[in-house]
C-alpha cells in the first residue's frame, strides 16, 4: 500500500478549475500531469501567490545591497574591474531571482525602470564611471548584457526546463 505524498509549489499555472479567472499554459500542464498521476489538489486559485509589488521588493533588497557593494568600491581606487563585477553579480542575482516567475510585471514600464535602475548603479560601479553614463553605454564598458536581455534569456530557459519536465 503507497503512503499519502504531498507535491507543494508555486506553479504559476491558474486554471478554471481551481477558481482561477482564466486557464494559461502552465494550468493546462498542470491539470494534465494531476490527471496522469491521480493527484486531488488541496487549495484554491481565487487568492493569488504573487504581488504587484514583487518587482518593488526585489529592487528595494538589491539597491540595499548595491548601496552596501558601493562603499567596498569607490569610483577612486578600490578593486580592480574584475573584483569590481564579481562583487555586482551580487547585485544581478538579487534582482533576478524569480525573474521567469514575474516577468509578466516587468512588461509594465514602471516596474521595469526600477530594476533597470538599480542595475545600472551597480554596472557604473564596475565601470568607475559617473551617473551620466547610460545604462546600455555602462553595459558595454563593463561588458555585461542588459536587463531586458538577461530578463528575457532567463524566462526562455525557465519556460523551456518546465516543458522538459512537464513534456
Amino acid at each position: 500500500m503507497c503512503s499519502p505524498v504531498a507535491i507543494a509549489g508555486d506553479f504559476n499555472a491558474w486554471a478554471v478549475d481551481w477558481g482561477s479567472k482564466a486557464t494559461n499554459t502552465e494550468g493546462c500542464q498542470l491539470l494534465e500531469t494531476m490527471l496522469l498521476l491521480d493527484v486531488a489538489l488541496l487549495n484554491t486559485g481565487d487568492k493569488p501567490t504573487f504581488t504587484r509589488d514583487q518587482t518593488e521588493r526585489a529592487a528595494t533588497k538589491a539597491s540595499l545591497v548595491t548601496d552596501k557593494l558601493c562603499r567596498l568600491m569607490p569610483n577612486i581606487g578600490g578593486p580592480k574591474q574584475n573584483r569590481r563585477k564579481l562583487l555586482a553579480s551580487v547585485t544581478t542575482s538579487v534582482l533576478m531571482y524569480g525573474v521567469p516567475i514575474w516577468s509578466d510585471a516587468l512588461s509594465k514600464l514602471e516596474s521595469h525602470r526600477k530594476i533597470v535602475s538599480v542595475y545600472r548603479v551597480s554596472n557604473l560601479r564596475v565601470a568607475s564611471a559617473f551617473r551620466t553614463v547610460s545604462e546600455d553605454a555602462a553595459c558595454v564598458i563593463v561588458g555585461m548584457v542588459t536587463v531586458a536581455l538577461l530578463e528575457d534569456e532567463m524566462t526562455k530557459l525557465y519556460r523551456s526546463k518546465v516543458a522538459i519536465v512537464l513534456g
